[in-house]
């Protein structure tokens, strides 16, 4: 009997311990890097609709992070991290305030030269992230920002393969002389 009370006490502690370890890294949510746009949506309460005002990158190569405001142009945000590098990103409004502009997508208000945007370029590692809006339109206290994580190749990665490109050229034309 004390040997059953010993292991079920062990075990019982030993799960709560393996949860407690396990659920803040369910609770951050993760933001795949994998080019997809996300969306971010606030109303005056705050953050609304999304699991993206907090949330987590982890990528083995490097990577960069987009973030552009959705169809209401005036908005502003504040991206900040800690991880391998800490710092923050702020974002800045350019076009008239409550004009609307690109809604259908990420890349369509990326290109929207009206539209706040910013980006930044991180190392290989694990990130936490918090975004959260600076400046609203004034008539509109409600709003979105997409946000892109993607891998960004390496310049070596690059110059190998344009290495490859031209001694295929080179061989080619070796052939075809001989």
């Amino acid at each position: 009997m004390r040997r059953r009370i010993g292991w079920s006490l062990f075990r019982n502690t030993a799960t709560a311990a393996l949860l407690a370890c396990v659920t803040p890294a369910f609770a951050r949510a993760q933001l795949p890097v994998d080019g997809t746009w996300q969306v971010f949506f606030w109303n005056e309460s705050g953050p609304a609709l999304s699991p993206f005002d907090s949330f987590g990158v982890s990528s083995l190569n490097p990577f960069r992070i987009r973030v552009t405001d959705v169809c209401l142009i005036g908005d502003q945000f504040l991206l900040s991290w800690t991880g391998t590098t800490t710092g923050s990103l702020a974002t800045g409004a350019f076009g008239t305030d409550g004009d609307l502009a690109s809604c259908e997508s990420g890349d369509a208000a990326w290109n929207d030269e009206r539209l706040s945007k910013g980006q930044a370029l991180f190392a290989p590692g694990s990130y936490s992230f918090s975004l959260s809006t600076t400046r609203t339109t004034p008539d509109n206290p409600e709003g979105g920002a997409f946000i892109q994580a993607a891998e960004v190749p390496e310049p070596s990665s690059g110059a190998l393969l344009g290495a490859g490109l031209i001694s295929m050229v080179v061989a080619a034309r070796r052939r075809r002389r001989a």
